[in-house]
């Protein structure tokens, strides 16, 4: 913690190395596999049917859990540690700041999940875990949203008291910005806690006025499309049209204002209801492109 002399609260601080500094970072391979939001709401939705409950675990200083790495790391000794000129350090364990430790960190929990009895990773994304019927576990960075019935649970509890964990959460969860919320109507799915962390565009007068730079309108509307993603898109139509607009005014920088105040003021949200699992009934849908008369290999299922 360190003091900012400022009267505000102190800041948290953590030990992280310059990685845009390593002599190989062109020799590793930096990217690491992330649930998509889709992939959550569809967990939501299953668990919902399957009668399960959610939870979540957020790991603590998640990369130094990774196991051993087959190699030291080396870094030089940053000044604010007193050592000597020219020491360096040796670390065993996957570090911040480091391009590839993530994915280090998200490869060694993923095969400590998959020693589950029965369970398989996903054939559409490499951060979903499943067993049919009985649980299924997304990872996204250093949290681990997880569903199912009570013996697949205690698997899974096994294994992530291995590691160090905190803010558990069960029933009504945050997990990668979305927060799902149970209750005896089903499961209510919204972007609530990051929609009120988004800040308005100031306007200048008329709203004719060429706003002074359109990456901030460009940013909002970023944001206000990630929020769709999570709850209702049909409330953000705006969004994309504000988001590709190159000379924007401050009538369009207000209504972006006027769909984050909708946002603001209305609990907007994804609702799974209750269901019974025996009634379920699935319906495919799908739009086609090609001729009728198009050779069978040329036609196209979208």
């Amino acid at each position: 913690m360190a003091n900012r002399g400022n009267g505000k609260p102190a800041e948290r601080a953590g030990f992280c190395v310059a990685g845009n500094r390593d002599w190989h970072k062109q020799s590793t391979v930096a990217t690491s596999p992330v649930t998509p939001q889709h992939a959550i709401r569809a967990i939501v939705a299953a668990s919902d049917i399957l009668s399960f409950t959610l939870h979540t675990e957020d790991f603590l200083r998640a990369y130094l859990q990774s196991d051993r790495l087959a190699e030291l790391v080396y870094v030089w000794v940053p000044v604010e540690a007193g050592e000597p000129d020219n020491t360096a350090w040796a670390f065993h364990r996957a570090i911040y700041g480091k391009n590839d430790s993530g994915r280090l960190f998200h490869f060694k929990t993923q095969s400590r999940f998959l020693t589950i009895p029965n369970i398989t990773l996903s054939s559409a994304f490499d951060t979903i875990y499943l067993v049919p019927h009985h649980g299924a576990i997304s990872t996204y960075v250093d949290d681990t949203l997880n569903a199912g019935d009570a013996p697949f649970l205690k698997y899974v509890d096994n294994i992530l008291k291995n590691y160090s964990t905190h803010r558990p959460d069960h029933g009504t969860i945050q997990f990668a910005g979305i927060c799902a919320r149970s209750d005896d109507a089903g499961v209510h799915c919204d972007a609530g806690p990051y929609a009120t962390t988004i800040a308005p565009l100031p306007l200048t007068p008329p709203l004719s006025s060429p706003f002074a730079d359109p990456k901030y309108l460009h940013s909002l509307a970023a944001k206000l499309l990630w929020v769709a993603r999570v709850a209702r898109p049909d409330v953000l139509t705006n969004a994309t049209q504000l988001a590709n607009m190159p000379n924007p005014t401050s009538a369009d920088a207000r209504r972006a204002n006027d769909t984050l105040a909708t946002l603001a003021r209305l609990r907007i949200t994804l609702h799974y209801p209750r269901l019974d699992p025996v009634t379920l009934q699935v319906y495919v849908f799908a739009n086609y492109s090609g001729s009728a008369v198009a050779p069978l290999p040329k036609r196209q299922v979208g």
